[in-house]
């Protein structure tokens, strides 16, 4: 049960909401919620919110 909590705290650690990502990004929180939508932005679902990976963000500002 303890494992689950310390898995989506690092999970959550690891990724940002689109208000996040958007300001790191300098976009509208509306473009990378399309990005996601088409594809292009990997991003998991939790509840009603969007988790975009750091990884996604990097790779987006050009970076590996």
């Amino acid at each position: 049960h303890g494992e689950g909590r310390r898995q989506r705290q690092r999970r959550i650690r690891e990724s940002m909401k689109i208000p996040e990502a958007a300001k790191q990004l300098n976009r509208h929180p509306r473009t990378i919620k399309r990005w996601i939508q088409s594809g292009l932005v990997r991003a998991v679902k939790i509840g009603r919110d969007w988790e975009v990976p750091e990884s996604e963000v990097i790779r987006l500002k050009g970076g590996k």
